[in-house]
């Protein structure tokens, strides 16, 4: 089995991962016990799903026959593109969220994500980028990440869509240009 060396983290080379990050995991509107739920109905061969964020105790969520590897807290932005780099989808499962920050940086890694359509997540989230379903399908949501594990093709074109949708829309010249533009609306128009 190959593996795949995350500053001091180790993943397997030869599976499809799919990722669920949140610095607060139990926090009730980040929805972990949704991300559990779902796996359930993921079928897919040869898969696991990946944890990261603050320290939690999953052995209690995690369904039967699922296998999960929990990271912890990952520190530092390098370390984390690395683990955006090396999985396959980036699993979204928040109840409310306004403009996650995670799912830009998955998306600039190349990384589909794949979650429910709350908030702001639509708004970053085209049908080109990954898969949105109505909040608390988990059955839609399972059935998303196993269309997206199942074809490569598909998966890689949506990474490189994310990946360009990035640096079009998110990139910083453009953030400060419409929030000057921004400003200068709220002043009326001054200089």
């Amino acid at each position: 089995m190959q593996i795949m060396h995350i500053c001091f983290y180790i993943l397997p080379n030869d599976k499809k991962i799919v990722l669920f990050a949140a610095a607060k995991p139990f926090e009730r509107r980040k929805g972990i016990v949704y991300f559990f739920e779902v796996l359930k109905y993921v079928q897919a061969d040869n898969w696991m799903a990946l944890a990261v964020g603050g320290a939690a105790d999953l052995a209690k969520w995690v369904p039967q026959g699922v296998k999960v590897r929990q990271l912890g807290y990952v520190k530092g932005a390098e370390a984390m593109v690395k683990v955006y780099s090396a999985v396959d989808l980036y699993c979204i499962t928040s109840l409310a969220d306004n403009f996650p920050t995670t799912v830009l940086e998955s998306m600039a890694c190349g990384t589909p994500v794949v979650g429910f359509a709350v908030g702001g997540i639509p708004e970053q989230v085209t049908e080109e980028c990954g898969r949105l379903v109505a909040l608390g399908d988990v059955k839609a949501l399972g059935q998303a990440i196993t269309d997206l594990l199942t074809d490569d093709t598909r998966r890689k074109k949506m990474g490189e869509f994310c990946r360009k949708r990035t640096e079009q829309e998110y990139n910083l010249q453009l953030f400060i240009e419409r929030h000057l533009a921004l400003y200068r609306q709220l002043v009326g128009g001054a200089e």
